[in-house]
């Protein structure tokens, strides 16, 4: 059996859900140490990007895919 690659585009209703999603993530309480960029200098963490190699969180990809930044869905979900 082959695994393809298949992307969905993101139309109205793949929008419309996504910023359900986003929402619903926000409204978990424990997300709160995810809704901002890991503040890198404040926290001495001075090997993060050695480690952490493509850094991400939710308000970004929040901002992203209000900004219409994201074609495919699978493209958003992998930021999440």
């Amino acid at each position: 059996m082959s695994v393809t690659n298949v992307q969905t585009p993101i139309g109205k209703e793949e929008l419309k859900r996504l910023k359900q999603v986003m929402q619903s993530l926000f409204d978990n309480n424990e997300s709160l140490e995810f809704r901002q960029p890991v503040d890198v200098e404040g926290l001495g963490l001075p090997d993060y990007f050695d480690i952490v190699k493509r850094p991400m969180d939710l308000g970004s990809v929040r901002k992203n895919l209000n900004a219409n930044k994201f074609q495919y869905v699978e493209d958003c979900l992998g930021d999440i």
